[in-house]
């Protein structure tokens, strides 16, 4: 059957005005042609062929006339339908109302149902019949009142399905209370069903309204499975629960996403049988498995294909912070390491290793990190110990093991108070043997915990007796000496080995009771879903939206409706307000998902309605054709032949020449000008000048990086700071004159500021006025040292202290530092130090003053007591003490005579302080290579043997 209907067929009422619009356009004569005035003298010659006609010609008054006819059809949408009309219910006086329902199984077949819904419209306004949209669940419950085909087609348009199950019980009531409007209450109802069963209850509701209106059931596509999340051993998983076989043969597959959306790993829906499986888990490595943040049916149909998985499937996330120096650690055999792999296989581990330890603490707090454990780490600064107690107090756990400096730490954060010196057990200069770990008792975290025979402990720090001691030992030696301490601190806990990380004090790092202990410590901290939701302590807690799930699958920025997530001691169910999604801070946001359990679902049964006189209506696929398109394409095409004519009666392509002629000097005119006043041609110096101090700082870094220089430190004191210039300018120029290493002009810094990775040496002297001692310059100088620098502190107070017993304000302003920084043991340079060999033989360190000794780190212990030439394994000291004013020493002048005299004069002592200065400078670039090369006789000699 086919047959022509309108959209709109009021709009067909245009046609009367026809004759009125003839009569107008009849009227209205073209525009007169215009002629260009001539010069006088051939004014007499003027003739003027042309006529302008006093009315419209009939041919364009017909053109105009169909034009308009075109538009006004176009306007009425005419429609030529090749399929049987849609038979609505009820009498064709009576208003239709449609409700469909949009919750999470309607987002499988949505593209279809609203097509379905726009046809159903289009023949209820064919008929002339009122019309209403309602749909159950939305955000805005609208009770729409009986309207036209637009109204309809605009409610339509604004709705979209719910991520969530219907609430059968508000649905009833909703459209309930709608019915009872008196403009439905003759209506017929058509019910677009997502194609699931409905409960016992709405069944037989919906059968009582089937018997009290004129109904029509639209039976859609149910989804053919959903998801549950399940966890394990193995991590996430999810459960495919599949709805009455619907999914036999799905060639899709499932695939596990981490937060950013990228794909973790992916498995079939099928197994080798083509049987559906029941649970998918994936076969990844265990830091990449605790990434997992969504898994989903690929591609996705709906939410119910979608789970969401948060921290409370997760492991711990564990921050290790090592001090250990760059040039002398051992990766293999660190602390840090040991650590590490104890905990790879039960944790997400984070090792930055910048060598910026308080940086480090601050990021890794950042981050939501659950246990932070500090690895040869002898003092903190007050701002990194300002975060870590708070973060402590809120359910993190602080684990730290000892180090050499630790017994000197002031910081606060060990949970016993420690005794001076270290213990020593075992060796040539004690009688006590290595101890072994005593059972743990049953109130300590490693209760139950198997101890191996061979594990025995060399060292340790020991702590000062007292009441709370034996209450804060969770292990303790065969000697009852403690081995492990904590303290409760808030919801957290602080924890301290009292031996190291690696195998330098006790072979504890390399049994398998080392994993079980740390795993054990860790499991004390909160997940970062625990502590975010622990911020309110209050029953009931609120958690903000971050990112929702749409009833498509997608997960993306909460819609304006949905508020924030009241955590209660039940389950929570997802509804319109609380979509699922992820609620609460970027730490540790908590998941809610769809199904908290797999659902029960069965495919609706249509016959059930039709028992009680709901006919079920098939609306196939829209096989109509409108005509508006080519009727509006006709008439454009009109316009355009109408336009040209008129410009040729009016004259107006006559002069189209001159016309463009005129308009190509108009433009090139206007680009001209354009140009001229154009801003990139202007003149800018107010933004040069803006740009000087960042293009010198550019410069400056490039010079820094291009060549290698030494750095001195710029105090503030304009005499200090020119001597410490002309010192490292005469040494550059002395290892330029006498080694391979040539060094560029030094640079003046300030470590608050700038850069320090650039400089192998830092040349500091000590001013006479207090100085100025921050966090930040603390964090930059730890940093710096960590990674391999090595700063030279001069007090240039040697002479004053040999006459005057007290403290000098440049000593003074050394201790403030160096209390602050985390550093090694001192020693004088010792005879077998390398700096003693590195390029002269040196057994003094001179500079303008001779009597002063050199500081540096402690060289390791000798326990074979082999007098060697050197020792190895020293590294570079980091830091070096000298009072004996080197930078006035190494002064020259531009000639290259000296420019301050020694104390006493003496032209020997300035030659060792130059050797003095080429032997620091072989030191820092070329580290400990000399202590190996004395070794060779020694290693060509057992050779022979």
């Amino acid at each position: 059957m086919t047959a022509l209907s309108f959209l709109s067929p009021l709009a067909l009422l245009g046609l009367i005005a026809l004759p009125a619009l003839w009569w107008l356009l009849r009227a209205t004569p073209p525009q007169p042609a215009t002629t260009l005035f001539p010069p006088l003298r051939l004014l007499e010659k003027l003739t003027n062929a042309e006529e302008t006609p006093v009315k419209t010609p009939w041919w364009l008054l017909a053109l105009r006339l169909a034009l308009l006819t075109l538009l006004i059809l176009a306007f009425a949408g005419p429609i030529w339908r090749a399929s049987d009309p849609v038979n609505l219910p009820g009498e064709t006086s009576t208003p239709l109302l449609v409700v469909i329902e949009t919750d999470w199984a309607a987002a499988s077949d949505w593209d279809a149902k609203r097509a379905q819904a726009e046809r159903l419209i289009d023949a209820a306004s064919a008929g002339g019949r009122p019309i209403g949209v309602t749909a159950f669940p939305q955000p805005l419950s609208a009770r729409p009142l009986p309207g036209d085909r637009a109204d309809a087609l605009a409610s339509l348009a604004s709705l979209q399905p719910q991520p969530v199950e219907a609430d059968w019980a508000q649905t009833r009531d909703a459209l309930n209370a709608l019915l009872e409007n008196p403009a439905w209450q003759e209506a017929g109802i058509v019910w677009f069903s997502n194609g699931l069963a409905q409960d016992n209850d709405t069944q037989s509701w919906l059968s009582s309204l089937a018997n009290e209106h004129s109904m029509a059931w639209v039976n859609g596509t149910p989804p053919s499975l959903t998801l549950g999340l399940d966890g394990g051993s193995d991590g996430p998983a999810v459960l495919v629960n599949p709805i009455d076989g619907q999914n036999n043969g799905d060639p899709r597959s499932v695939a596990a996403l981490d937060g950013s959306g990228r794909q973790l790993a992916i498995a079939p829906l099928l197994d080798g049988d083509g049987a559906l499986r029941e649970r998918i888990a994936f076969d990844l490595p265990l830091d990449i498995r605790n990434d997992i943040a969504r898994i989903g049916v690929m591609p996705t149909q709906h939410a119910g294909e979608v789970v969401l998985v948060d921290d409370r499937l997760e492991r711990r996330r564990v921050g290790i912070v090592g001090a250990e120096r760059s040039d002398e650690a051992q990766p293999l055999l660190s602390g840090t390491t040991y650590v590490e792999r104890a905990l790879r296989p039960s944790a997400d581990v984070i090792v930055p290793r910048t060598g910026d330890t308080n940086g480090e603490i601050e990021t890794m707090i950042d981050q939501g990190v659950s246990v932070i454990i500090l690895v040869d780490v002898a003092s903190l600064i007050p701002s990194t110990v300002s975060l870590l107690e708070p973060w402590i107090e809120d359910g993190g756990v602080l684990i730290r093991f000892a180090s050499t400096g630790l017994t000197q730490s002031s910081d606060g954060l060990i949970p016993v108070p420690l005794r001076a010196v270290d213990r020593q057990l075992g060796g040539a200069l004690t009688w006590e043997e290595p101890q072994a770990i005593a059972p743990f008792s049953p109130s300590s975290p490693f209760a139950g915990l198997a101890i191996p025979e061979d594990v025995a402990i060399e060292r340790q720090v020991l702590s000062e007796p007292g009441a709370a001691l034996a209450t804060r030992t969770f292990a303790e030696l065969a000697d009852s000496t403690p081995l492990v301490t904590g303290e409760a601190r808030g919801s957290g806990q602080l924890v301290l080995f009292h031996v190291t990380a690696d195998t330098g004090w006790s072979n504890l790092p390399l049994s398998g009771l080392f994993v079980d202990m740390l795993s054990r410590l860790v499991e004390l901290s909160a997940t970062r879903a625990d502590v975010a939701q622990s911020v309110v302590p209050t029953d009931e807690t609120t958690l903000a939206p971050r990112t929702t799930l749409n009833a498509f699958g997608a997960l993306g920025s909460p819609p304006d409706h949905v508020e924030g997530l009241v955590l209660t001691a039940g389950a929570t169910i997802p509804t319109v307000e609380n979509p699922p999604g992820f609620y609460g801070p970027a730490s540790g946001p908590r998941a809610l998902n769809l199904f908290e359990e797999a659902p029960k679902i069965a495919p609706s049964d249509p016959t059930l309605l039709a028992e009680s006189g709901a006919e079920l209506l098939e609306i196939g696929a829209d096989e109509s054709l409108s005509l508006r398109p080519a009727l509006l394409g006709t008439a454009a095409v009109l316009a355009l032949v109408d336009a040209v004519i008129v410009l040729v009666l009016s004259g107006a392509l006559a002069g189209l020449g001159a016309t463009r002629r005129a308009g190509t000097a108009a433009s090139i005119a206007l680009l001209i000008t354009g140009l001229v006043g154009s801003p990139a041609l202007a003149p800018t110096p107010a933004w040069a000048q803006s740009n000087t101090t960042e293009q010198s700082e550019i410069s400056r870094l490039i010079a820094a990086a291009n060549s290698t220089r030494l750095a001195y430190v710029v105090t503030g004191d304009g005499q200090i700071d020119q001597r410490s210039r002309e010192g490292l300018s005469g040494l550059s120029r002395i290892l330029t004159q006498r080694t391979a290493f040539e060094p560029g002009d030094p640079m003046a810094i300030d470590p608050a500021q700038d850069e320090l990775a650039f400089y192998p040496l830092i040349y500091w002297p000590m001013p006479d006025v207090p100085l100025a001692v921050s966090d930040r310059l603390i964090t930059r100088i730890d940093a710096y040292m960590n990674n391999g620098g090595t700063i030279l502190f001069d007090t240039r107070d040697e002479a004053v202290s040999i006459t005057n017993a007290s403290i000098s304000p440049q000593t003074a302003n050394l201790r403030a530092l160096l209390s602050a920084l985390d550093i090694p043991p001192l020693e004088p340079v010792p005879d077998d130090h390398v700096l003693t060999k590195s390029f002269y033989l040196l057994d003094s360190f001179p500079g303008r003053f001779a009597t002063g000794p050199l500081w540096v780190e402690a060289l390791p212990d000798d326990p074979e007591g082999v007098n060697r030439p050197a020792r190895g394994g020293d590294g570079v000291s980091p830091i070096m003490i000298t009072g004996n004013d080197m930078a006035s020493a190494w002064a020259l002048s531009s000639d290259g005579r000296p420019l301050y005299a020694t104390s006493p004069p003496d032209r020997l002592q300035r030659e060792f302080a130059y050797r003095t200065g080429v032997n620091i400078g072989m030191y820092v670039m070329t580290g400990n290579y000399k202590a190996d090369q004395v070794h060779i006789p020694a290693l060509l000699e057992r050779l022979v043997q």
